[in-house]
């Protein structure tokens, strides 16, 4: 295990046969511009499928919900429009919005393939959309570990620091329903928003994914900058791995040798 947290030296990823991330996301933000104002943004929006459809031919159309609270309660209504691409496997999905983009998979091999992948299609956006500059890119991993018999073992598969409440003696009739710590450090330019813990069935903080139909433990990573920068595509791309490694770096901190071998990572 690491012995701290932070710190520049690189962490050598360890990949995971069995791995328990369920979807890793990077996300460019940047103003809202001309090229994607009602006017303009289906002649926009033609190019960049144009531009993107040799690696995602599968063309999808949605509304982002937005959440209002009333005085009668809460009340959803259709909000910007979405476009998104996705490989013909499924496994990767471009989004667009009116201000970003973002790649995200469930398929997630390596840093180095995760950033080569985004690097391309932001250099397909840079040629459409055009955007002066990014005001926030961000990388986050989800992960989940469902087996009961792993969530029975907890204790043994991440570090002491971050049991919470699973830490606390309970006698026999005494359940633990569920448990969330939440932290968010600032590294320099960079931030690192954490947030793990138990989970009951049909719950998850993150209502673009599924629940899990059991109980669940999660460690949910966004690393981000909101520094502006000018939108080149390899700029983009080098800084995303750096906050993808950052990332990377407490998830090992977290995770004892026994959740490595656990998922297939240590023989």
């Amino acid at each position: 295990m690491l012995s701290e947290p932070f710190g520049a030296d690189p962490v050598e990823e360890v990949p995971l046969t069995r791995s328990p991330l369920v979807r890793a996301l990077a996300q460019v933000r940047f103003p809202r511009l001309v090229s994607m104002s009602p006017q303009n943004v289906d002649a926009t929006i033609g190019l960049v499928l144009e531009r993107l459809k040799g690696d995602y031919p599968i063309f999808g159309e949605q509304r982002e919900a937005q959440v209002t609270l009333t005085f009668d309660g809460v009340s959803q209504t259709p909000g910007a429009r979405l476009w998104q691409l996705r490989s013909p496997d499924d496994a990767w999905q471009v989004t667009l919005g009116e201000t970003f983009v973002s790649l995200d998979t469930k398929a997630y091999t390596s840093r180095a393939d995760f950033t080569r992948r985004l690097e391309a299609v932001l250099a397909e956006i840079a040629e459409t959309i055009a955007p002066p500059f990014a005001e926030r890119l961000g990388v986050r991993y989800t992960n989940r570990v469902e087996d009961s018999a792993l969530l029975l073992r907890l204790q043994e598969l991440v570090r002491p620091e971050v049991l919470g409440g699973i830490a606390v003696p309970r006698p026999e009739g005494v359940v633990l329903a569920h448990t969330i710590s939440e932290s968010l450090y600032a590294i320099g330019s960079r931030m690192l928003h954490a947030r793990w813990g138990l989970l009951p069935a049909g719950v998850f903080f993150d209502p673009t994914l599924p629940a899990s139909a059991g109980s669940s433990w999660v460690l949910d990573l966004d690393s981000f900058t909101e520094v502006r920068s000018p939108f080149a595509a390899s700029m983009l791309a080098s800084e995303a791995e750096e906050l993808a490694s950052a990332a990377y770096r407490y998830f090992r901190w977290i995770v004892t040798e026994e959740f490595l071998q656990a998922f297939g990572g240590v023989p």
